[in-house]
This record gives C-alpha cells, structure tokens and sequence, in this order.
C-alpha cells in the first residue's frame, strides 16, 4: 500500500512539472487564443431578459483530448469602474463588482466540447473593466492550461497616447549611418499587457534632415520580411525640416484613415524612408536612434537585403505610435530582461534587471516572484521609474540557482508595484541561466572592428588601451583590421575569422553578446558612464570553461607557433574552441600604416571627452593630425579560421561539467606584404596566442592569452645549443641595430625584465663563469649557525622586488607577468612523469614515484647556487625553522615602498631583512601576491615525495609548511659565514 501511495504522488508531482494544454480558450469556430494574449471585447448587446447594456467576452473553452475532463476557471478583476462582471463558467454563475481573485468552481466537458465561457461585463456608464481569466485541467491535480485577460470597453474610454520605446522630444536621439539610399525602419508593439487590444492611429516619424528626402511611408504589418505585406500604408504629407534637434521639428505625423487594432500576437509597426542624397550629416546619417536606451524589439532596419536588429546594440529608433483606447493603469510593470545568469550550486546571485513599466504612477519598488526548476522565492527590488508608457528602470533581483549543474529555465513575476497588486496580473519573463560546477574567473574578449581608413577608430584604439591598463590579463583584445579592403591600404587587413556581424567601424563584440558602438566606446553605454566601468560586469562573470594552455615556436624559423591547451567544461554542452595570434608593437610608414583620424578636427572640450588616451588623437595631443602613424596592439595576424569563416580547429563536441579535453592548433605568421612581415619580424617577443572556448549558446564561455616564447636554454642567444662567448656577441649586436639573425628574444632576456639590454651581457657572461652574479648583498642576523641571510630574492634588485618564481628543483625562474607562457604545473614539472604521483628524482616514498631516498636539493638543482653562484643556495629547513625562532629573531608584517610582507629582526644584533610577500605561481596565473609571502626551502618534506618544505606568511602569521614542488614559489639565498 506504501509502494502504491508512493507512486501516486509521483506521478501527481510529475504532472505538475510538465505543461497541460487539455484546456484552451477559443472563438466560436475553435480558434485557439494563444496563453498569455489580450482580447478586447467592446461590441455591445441587450441583455435579453433585462434589457440592460452588456459586453459578452465571446471567449469559449474547449476541451482538446479525447476523453472527458474537468475543467476548473479562476479569475482575477483587475479593474471594474462600474457596474457588474457576470461569469457563468463552467456550470456556476457568479457576479461581481469589485477586483479581487474568485474560483468560479469545476465543471466536466467532453471530449472535444467547446463551451462558452457566458462572461459579459454589465456596464453603468463609459470605461475599461478588465479581467485575467485561468482555466485548469483537475483530474490528477490542478493543472494550469492557458491564461487571457479579456479586456471591456465601453464608450469612449481612453485618450489618445504616444508609444514607443522612446517617448522624449527628439533632443537625445543620435543619428546612425546608412548603407541604401532606401530603407525601411520598424519597432515591435506587443499585443499584451495594456497595450493589448488599443488601435494605432499614426505614427509620430522623426527624420534628420527633411530636405535629403524624397518620400516617407508609414507602415503597420504583420510580420518582417523582404517584400513587405502591409497591413495599412499612409504617406507622409509634410516632412519636417529636422536640422534643429532641440525642438519637435524632427518629427513628421502620419494618421491612418482607418485605426488598427493590436493584435493578441502583436504586430510591427515602421517607415519606409527614400533619400534623395547624402549631402548632409543629417542625410550621411538618418537612422534617429536613442543610444541610452537598449531593447531588442526597440529597432529593426532593412538594409542591405537584410534585416538587422538594431535594438539590442545601437538603441532604440527614436519612431513613436499614436495608439487609441490604452487603458493605463496607475501600477503596472514587469521584468523586461535580466543580463547573462552564470551561478554556482545553491547560490543566490544579484542580477541587473531592466525593469519595463506602463503605469500612470512612478515605480518606486516593486515585489516579484523568481521560478528556478520549480522552486519559487518571493524578493522585493527597489527601483526608479518615472510615470508613463514604456519607461524603463533597473533593479537587481536575487535569483537561487539549484544545486545540479546545468542551463535552466527562469520564470519571473512582478506581483506588486509600490505595495499595490500589479495590473500585469499575466506578466511573466523567461531567462536561462547556467549552473557551474565550481567558480572560475572569467577573461572577456573585445573582437574589434577596425581598420587605418576609419577615421573614428583611434576611440576604438583607445578604449583597448584603456581596458588593458585596467583589467590585464582579465583583458583579451582581438583587433579586426577589416574595414580596408586590401593590404595595399591597411597593412594589417585582415580577413581569416569569424563573421562577428559588424556593420560599421568602429564596433567592439564583447564576449560574443554584446555590440559596442563608436559613440559607447567614448561616452560609455547609458549604464556606464566609460566602458572600463562596464567591462567589470562581464569579467565578474564566472567561467563556463577552465583553460590551461601553452604556446611557443614551433622551428628555428620562428613563423610558426603551437598552441596546446587543456580545456575543463563547467557546465553541460557543446562546446568548441578557436585559435588566434594577435601582435603588439606593429608600425610603419607610408600609407599601409598611416591612421585616419577624425578626432583631429576639435579639441577634447570640443568632443566633450576626459579620456586622456583619445584626447591625444584630437587637436594639440601627440597624435592630433589627419595622418597618424601610431603603434598598434592586439592585431589579429592568424586564426584557425577560413576566409570564409569556418573555424578548422578541432571542435569539442559534447561535454560534462567537470569533463577535460585537449585541443592542439599550429598557427603561421603571415608572409605577405613584406612591411607587415618585417614589424612582424622586429616584434616577435610581442606576439599573443589566444585560445577561445565558445559556450553552448555561441558566446565565449572563457578565453586565455599569454605571450608565445622559445623554451630553449636562458642566455642562448644564438641558438645553437649552448651559452658561450659568441652569445655575448649576438646580444651586442642586438643592441648595437635592434635586428640579429638568428635571434631567439626569450634566450637572450637573461634577466626576464622584457628587455634586451647590457645587463643581459652581464648576466650571460655569469653563466659562463658558471657562478651568477657574486656581489649580492647580505645581513648577518647574529643567528647560531652563522647563516648569513641575502637582502633580496633571485631576480629582484631591491628588497621589496618579488624576483623571480621557481618550481622546487627547478634553476630557470619567470617573473609576475604571467604572459611568459609557462604554466607552473605537474605536466610541465622537471622532475615528474606528469602526475605528482611519478617523481622521477628527490622521492622518498615509492607511492609517489621511483625512490631514491634524496632528500635535499643537489647543487645543480638549487636556484639559488645556479643564478647566484656557489657561493650561495636555497635554505634548508632547519635555516628556516632557525630564522623564525622567536629566541633570536622577531618578525612583524609591514610594507616597504608599498609592498606588503614580513620584516625579520635580530635580537642579537638589531639587524633584519624584509621578505615581500609575492605570493605564488600556478598554472599559469599568480595567486595572493600582496597577501601571502611563500618561499622555497631545499628541504623534501619527509613524508610526501611531491610536496617540499617552505616558510608561508601572511599578515597574522609566519610557519614553516610544505606545498606542492610544481608550483612557482620565491626564493630567498643563504650563504654560510666562512
């Protein structure tokens, strides 16, 4: 009987998650009305047995199975200003006169009945009564089937209103050029909400300059495709001047001879605009857009045989609709659209929400309802909405994610608006979001449209610059130079990608979502005031893929790289991965490298501009003539793409979260033109290899860059294998002209500063002695075993420089800048076979390799005596335990020139030295820099093969501990007083 009971409930709950559709509302003839639609109902009848005036709704309900069922009818009055609503549905008849929910009961149909819902609104006087109506299937529990709002009118019953999505004088709307000479612009009207049922009398067209028209027609159709199926056409008998945006002059009128109704499936309503010349800027540029405001269904364009949707990146058309018989309530709002969802399990997470409101009262706050896999959280949201149609607003709503990983569907409500039941009693928005397996950072990529013919471009220049000096390595800047049409123009054209879908230069994708305009790239997006404050929403993001990768030349030629990189989905999906090598530094003379540059024409207070970077492009800055010749960054020069645009990398098919993948791609430097080849060639230590995962969606799930180098030997300038005097020569000629052939840049960067200088010399002639650099500074610290302790760490000048970070056994350091290449990890770890399981020297315990009972690092192995000398080595773990011991030092954190860690003093003697805390390398990123201090010992910790002895510090305390060989830690040489 358990079993039994059991499976019951379970098919009542499976019942309850999946969609009922047994119960439909419809027109007489069977029609189906689709869920969620607004009917009007304004034809008026004599009751027959009273004679008093009545509105039937003229809604059945029909019973679509083949079996009889029970259909039960709920609804909600939202509005009744007089008189009495009549439901007689399905076997009950009630009246009411007031709002309010009521249950009208349960009746049976049968099997492909259709039964009139016998609704009528029994009017006193002129007004709206509107009503939300739910019908619910109730023999294995109650089911919701459909939902409509019938909406009453009587008389006349509502002033004339301007719609659109926006509604201002004309005075921010900004022009937006155009591809033809005719086109057709068009916004969406929805047919729910309170605009359900109202009629469209006119348009209200704004147009730029008036005299570079030939003719204007305004539209309302159906749908949107090539040959346009109007629904009604009116031409526009007077087109407005338009030359002075601060008044209403820019707008011309058109009124329909015969008034639309809205359908229940809304409709699209446009111009059609014919130019007779593009001799003004009114003319270059007559697509009116308000650029602060943003909605997909704000602005479609029928340009170039194509529509475009313009909404979603550029703004809003700027086109307003004259409707008739809006009923608008005083609290009326909903959650237009949230941005991209990434959780994590049982996470509750603030999202921004753009919150829509057509109420007559200004929105102040509002309670909603957030549906996750069937769990359903009510919150409240502050917000600030002016009274009026279509205004907008942005809150932030708490969404709980579930606990399984995976892409879910999220349903939102506005239940009330400023304490009030919302008048949108049916408003419900639809989002997905993802659920991630863990919290991995996320760096976001701008692919930007550019080119040295687009005069605009050097804000697009700037605002890359801008990005990288704020966020980093978090930046990943892919610049597209495809607005020339040949390297003859642009030496860095480029056309071996994807198709982004940019229409005009300058434009910046962000992550594959988002499209940045010229004029956001300088004056931000509306939500923003740069946007560098912007891009810190996508990189707060998290990951949808964790990327490992490597890159370096791949032969003696240095034209080719190979990339590998180990890619771990994090959530469930397709996924797929591309490959790109972007160049820094590039430059030139003559008109293949001479930049366009608009912004010279006026100072920065002309543009009204504070950006320091692009106020040099504009009148009296660096760079402020017609002609510039900058140096330029994050070129695309390879892909893994076609010309056509097809990705010939590897693609990843099908992955669970948690689910690893390797992917390899060899990328060549160009060979043409020769002068792209030739900067190419002078900046081969500045050439990026960039790998893109894209999410299941198409969007960039994550994305990686580090800088490609040779991994030969550290001072082999030349080549050939080993570090000699003709090294030194190599490296003097270098210096001397700048060009060296052969020429290995990273062999030859001895001292890892990224430059090439004398002190390169010096420090291969070091390791030819065979000794390092012996004039290093030490303190006596007066401690027992005489231990003399340096002043600073391998690679470091000063005691405050982090130096260089070394993996246990290992001689060759890299510094912070994590572009280096080198991933500090297992795979790529000297002395192990892959795993830290597989040592193959300095093992004790034969569980984590081949045993050979070494227990202190050999002399050829120590960081320390191989940079510094023999002279020097890497602590030992008693040194260590010996510094710290409160008996003869004391220790405190401080900061030296601003850099955080810990100053050792003596006792004894009143001397101290000053470890910064430079945290940790792994993998290839660098952790808790400013934070943790973590330094090397020579000493394998006596149990676990894979782990050594080090000192850790923060800024509450200082130990010895041990951590994992692979991974980059600082080191600090000691030397023995002789």
């Amino acid at each position: 009987m358990k079993k039994l009971f059991t499976l019951v409930v379970a098919l009542m709950v499976s019942a309850t998650i999946f969609a009922n559709d047994t119960f439909q509302f419809c027109y007489k003839d069977g029609t189906v009305i689709p869920s969620g639609s607004t009917v009007v109902a304004d034809q008026i009848e004599e009751d027959p047995f009273f004679g008093d005036k009545m509105l039937p709704s003229g809604i059945y309900v029909k019973n679509t199975s083949e079996d009889y069922a029970n259909v039960n009818l709920t609804y909600t009055i939202n509005s009744i200003p007089n008189g009495t609503l009549q439901v007689c549905f399905p076997e009950n008849c009630y009246t009411k006169d007031k709002p309010g929910t009521y249950d009208n009961g349960t009746g049976e149909l049968a099997p492909g009945e259709i039964r009139s819902m016998q609704t009528e609104w029994l009017p006193m006087e002129e007004g709206v009564c509107t009503a939300t109506f739910t019908i619910s299937e109730v023999s294995l529990g109650k089911m919701e089937c459909s939902t409509i709002t019938v909406k009453f009118q009587y008389g006349n019953v509502g002033t004339e209103v301007i719609w659109g999505y926006y509604t201002g004088d004309g005075k921010k709307l900004m022009g937006l050029g155009a591809s033809a000479t005719s086109y057709n612009v068009a916004i969406f009207v929805p047919g729910s909400g309170v605009l359900g049922g109202s009629k469209i009398s006119g348009l209200k067209i704004p147009v730029a300059d008036g005299s570079c028209v030939t003719k204007i027609i305004g539209w309302v159709a159906d749908k949107l495709q090539t040959t346009m199926s109007y629904l009604t056409t009116k031409d526009l008998e007077t087109i407005p001047a338009g030359q002075n945006k601060n008044t209403n002059d820019i707008y011309g009128t058109v009124t329909f001879d015969t008034p639309i109704t809205v359908p229940a499936e809304g409709c699209y309503v446009g111009y059609q605009l014919t130019l007779s010349s593009i001799s003004t800027t009114g003319g270059k540029y007559p697509l009116l857009l308000d650029n602060t405001t943003y909605d997909a269904n704000g602005c479609f364009a029928y340009m170039n045989k194509n529509w475009d949707v313009l909404g979603s990146d550029y703004g809003v058309s700027g086109l307003q609709v004259v409707l008739q018989g809006v009923d608008q309530p005083a609290a009326a709002a909903q959650i237009a659209s949230i941005e991209r969802v990434i959780t994590a399990a049982n996470e509750e997470k603030e999202v921004l929400a753009t919150i829509a409101s057509d109420g007559s009262e200004e929105v102040k706050n509002i309670e909603y309802t957030v549906d996750v896999n069937g769990t359903v959280t009510t919150n409240t949201a502050t917000v600030s909405i002016p009274a009026g149609f279509n205004k907008q607003g942005s809150a932030k709503i708490k969404i709980k994610a579930p606990e399984a990983i995976g892409e879910y569907t999220v349903k939102m409500r506005v239940t009330k608006v400023n304490g009030a039941d919302n008048s949108l009693a049916s408003n419900v928005t639809n989002a997905t979001i993802s659920n991630v397996l863990r919290k991995v950072d996320r760096n976001s990529v701008i692919e930007q449209f550019t080119g040295t013919t687009c005069g605009w471009c050097p804000a697009g220049h700037a605002a890359m610059h801008n990005l990288r000096e704020a966020y980093g390595d978090r930046f990943i800047g892919i610049a597209l130079h495809q607005s020339a049409t040949s390297p003859a123009i642009d030496a860095m054209f480029f056309k071996y990608y994807r198709n982004v879908g940019y229409t005009a230069a300058p434009q910046a994708m962000v992550d594959g979502t988002t499209l940045w305009d010229a004029n956001e790239l300088v004056y931000g997006t509306g939500k923003y005031e740069t946007i560098v404050e912007e891009f810190n929403d996508y990189c707060s993001m998290y990951a949808l893929a964790d990327i490992n990768m490597t890159a370096k030349w791949a032969n003696r030629e240095e034209r080719s790289v190979e990339v590998n990189a180990d890619i771990e989905a994090l959530s469930n999906g397709e996924y797929s991965v591309a490959y790109v090598l972007t160049a820094d530094s590039l430059h030139g003379t003559g008109t293949p490298f001479r930049q366009t540059n608009y912004w010279s024409e006026g100072t920065p207070t002309y543009w009204e501009i504070t950006d320091p970077t692009l106020s040099e492009y504009c009148k009296g800055g660096k760079y402020g003539q017609s002609y510039v010749f900058p140096y330029f960054m994050d070129v695309a020069v390879a892909s893994s793409y076609t010309q056509a645009g097809i990705n010939q990398a590897d693609d990843l098919g099908t992955m669970k979260a948690g689910e690893k993948k390797s992917s390899s791609y060899t990328l060549t430097l160009p060979a043409t033109p020769t002068n792209l080849v030739s900067t190419l060639d002078e900046n081969k230590h500045n050439i990026y290899a960039i790998v893109l995962v894209f999410a299941p969606d198409g969007t960039i799930a994550n994305a990686k860059r580090i800088r490609v180098t040779n991994d030969g030997l550290k001072g082999d300038a030349n080549d050939d294998g080993v570090v000699d005097v003709s090294d030194i020569t190599t490296i003097a000629a270098y210096i001397l002209s700048g060009t060296a052939s052969p020429f290995i840049y990273d062999n030859a960067d001895v001292d890892g500063d990224g430059e090439i200088t004398v002190a390169d010399i010096t420090a291969t002639a070091s390791i030819i002695l065979g000794k390092g650099t012996t004039n290093h500074e030490y303190v006596d610290l007066g401690l027992p075993s005489k231990t003399l302790w340096a002043t600073c760490n391998v690679g470091a000048e000063k005691p405050e420089d982090f130096g260089k970070y070394f993996a246990w056994g290992e001689t060759v350091g890299y510094g912070s800048d994590t572009t280096d290449g080198h991933s500090f990890d297992w795979a790529s770890y000297k002395w192990s076979g892959g795993t830290n399981e597989s040592m193959t020297k300095y093992c004790t315990n034969s569980d984590y390799g081949t045993v050979d009972n070494k227990k202190v690092l050999d002399s050829d192995d120590d960081a320390a005596t191989v940079n510094w000398g023999s002279d020097w080595c890497m602590p030992t773990l008693d040194q260590i335990e010996e510094l710290i011991n409160s008996e003869y030092t004391t220790t405190e954190w401080t900061a030296v020139n601003g850099v955080n860690g810990r100053k050792v003093t003596s006792k004894s003697n009143g001397n101290s030295i000053f470890l910064p805390a430079a945290g940790f390398r792994s993998g290839s990123s660098i952790n808790d820099a400013g934070v943790y201090g973590d330094y090397k010992t020579r000493s394998l910790n006596s149990e676990i093969s894979c782990y050594a002895s080090s000192l850790d510090f923060n800024s509450e305390k200082i130990a010895c501990y041990y951590s994992d060989r692979c991974f980059g830690f600082s080191v600090r040489p000691v030397r023995v007083q002789k």
